[in-house]
């Protein structure tokens, strides 16, 4: 007698098929909520690595800013004093046409 006729058997293959599927589909929920999981994470890592990298641009920004400012305040000042454009371009870093245009 042919094993796949038997009534047993193919109830039996039946039952196992569908634990099979149930196990795959449980699996496949387990991978997407994992997937959705590692998405998240990396989502909040990309985030805080962002903020923190445009908080240490702003600074870096707000240095280079204040030293220009200082700069240009230093120039009047030497300019006022009358020491010459190219003596004061030395001293503060800033070019001779920054300096002409104060």
């Amino acid at each position: 007698e042919n094993i796949n006729k038997n009534p047993e058997f193919r109830e039996y293959m039946s039952r196992e098929e569908d634990l099979r599927k149930i196990r795959n589909s449980r699996l496949s929920v387990a991978k997407r909520k994992a997937r959705e999981e590692g998405l998240k994470e990396g989502l909040e890592e990309g985030i805080k690595k962002g903020k923190k990298e445009g908080i240490e641009q702003g600074i870096e920004k707000g240095i280079e800013k204040g030293s220009k400012e200082a700069s240009v305040k230093i120039a009047k000042n030497l300019t006022k004093l009358g020491l010459s454009i190219e003596d004061i371009s030395k001293s503060t870093g800033l070019s001779i046409e920054e300096i002409n245009n104060l």
